[in-house]
């Protein structure tokens, strides 16, 4: 299979946001094909693999195998080399590495050769969920937690905070290496720690002298309530 090749902004090649109008910060925005139909469709088909719409989701992994094309052109590659594999002609050059990657600058046939590799290995990830189904999710997980949280000690409050950012960290990498969802775990912990602070504030304001919590309005931050003096 061969695709056009040309840089970043050249016609069949743009910088797009990524899913929910957001950039990755580590992959930076995805290379999305916008004039050549015959990517991915018809070369799904040919794989006899599942139809998808839209840019096909990009796993990167380690360097995959590359042969010169002039090597190929003067006969020093084996034709059967090539049988039953799955081929994609185009330049690797240092001209033509104008994609931002977690394994560093790649071509555009580069990147779309890791699509494929992702592909065949069924790293298919669905699409992101609706923003309400992850704000009922995330709701849900903070009152979890804050159920969690509850009437706990300090050391079993920095205890259950541990395991539910590892959870999160856990599931997250567990779902994009199954090639399942990409979750993304930030949003996740961050509730853990914001539950977690506001619980060790309640702590803090219990264990501390009552005389301290006045003079450092701590007690009148944490609960709304002033003492009025007398005087």
């Amino acid at each position: 299979m061969t695709w056009p090749e040309g840089q970043v902004g050249d016609p069949g090649y743009v910088r797009g946001e990524g899913p929910g109008g957001g950039v990755d910060p580590l992959v930076g925005a995805p290379l999305r094909r916008v004039d050549d139909p015959q990517f991915p469709g018809p070369v799904l088909a040919a794989l006899g693999l599942a139809a998808r719409g839209g840019p096909l989701p990009t796993r990167y992994v380690a360097q995959l195998p590359t042969v010169s094309a002039l090597r190929v052109a003067a006969g020093e590659i084996p034709a059967g080399t090539f049988r039953d594999r799955v081929v994609v002609v185009g330049r690797t050059d240092a001209a033509a590495s104008t994609v931002t990657t977690p394994l560093g600058l790649m071509s555009p046939a580069q990147v779309e050769a890791q699509a494929l590799l992702g592909a065949l290995d069924g790293a298919l990830w669905a699409p992101a969920p609706a923003w309400w189904l992850g704000l009922l999710a995330t709701t849900a997980w903070a009152l979890a937690l804050t159920a969690a949280l509850r009437g706990r000690g300090l050391a079993a409050v920095l205890a259950i905070t541990g395991a539910a950012i590892a959870g999160a960290l856990v599931l997250d990498a567990g779902l994009f290496a199954a090639g399942l969802l990409r979750l993304g775990a930030g949003v996740a912990v961050t509730v853990v720690l914001v539950t977690a602070a506001a619980r060790l504030l309640g702590l803090t304001e219990r264990a501390l002298p009552a005389d301290l919590l006045e003079r450092t309005g701590v007690a009148g931050s944490a609960s709304g309530l002033h003492k009025v003096s007398d005087a």
